[in-house]
């Protein structure tokens, strides 16, 4: 649907039925979009299916000066196995799903954002390490500061953890400087095979106490 004024607002509604992404279905999209005599866009999106529950709403304020953004969104479900194929298979069997809320406000050069995404039940293989890491209940958030990761705990599959504690300091997402800390023991980070990476193989275990510091 579409109606246009003389005054060009709009308002407009499109519906896409079981939306396939690289092979996946992600879920009906629903979007509706408005252009407000204000000049203010207003932009409600749903996504829902058997792989995801997603919604993004909010504004956007276009001008030469100074645009202005305010969006929110609400993430009650993500199954990991839904977005898998867009990591060009550095990621494979992957498991559990992600949640989370997000917004998105002020300038879209330098936004400020805030929230979080948690991992639930969540266990998945990076294609160059090929082993197995589990992720229980694992949240990032997302501060004034930067990206938090408070005590981020990662399982292998005996149940061994590597601990990441500490912050992304960023202003503007554009550039970061690290200031963590990691702790594991007896922690499996390589399980390959000859013919599964051209570098290295074998398994590899880690016990490790180290800060990482930089950009």
């Amino acid at each position: 649907d579409f109606m246009l004024s003389g005054t060009g607002q709009f308002k407009t509604a499109l519906t896409v039925k079981a939306l396939e992404i690289l092979g996946v279905e992600w879920g009906d999209l629903a979007l509706n979009l408005a252009h407000e005599s204000s000049g203010q866009y207003v932009v409600d999106l749903g996504l829902n299916g058997i792989n995801m529950e997603v919604g993004v709403k909010g504004t956007y304020v276009p001008d030469s000066i100074a645009s202005r953004i305010d969006m929110a969104l609400d993430i009650s479900r993500i199954n990991l196995i839904a977005i898998e194929p867009l990591s060009g298979g550095q990621i494979k069997n992957s498991t559990g799903g992600l949640t989370g809320e997000v917004t998105v406000k002020g300038s879209p050069s330098n936004p400020e954002i805030r929230g979080f995404l948690t991992f639930q039940k969540a266990s998945l293989v990076p294609s160059f390490v090929n082993s197995k890491f589990l992720l229980q209940d694992e949240r990032i958030a997302f501060t004034g500061d930067g990206v938090v990761l408070e005590n981020f705990r990662i399982l292998d599959e005996q149940n061994n953890v590597a601990t990441i504690k500490g912050i992304l300091k960023t202003s503007d997402y554009t550039a970061f400087d690290m200031d963590l800390s990691l702790t594991a023991r007896n922690f499996q980070l390589l399980n390959t095979k000859e013919g599964d990476n051209e570098l290295f193989y074998g398994k590899v275990g880690i016990n490790t106490t180290a800060t990482i510091h930089g950009s």
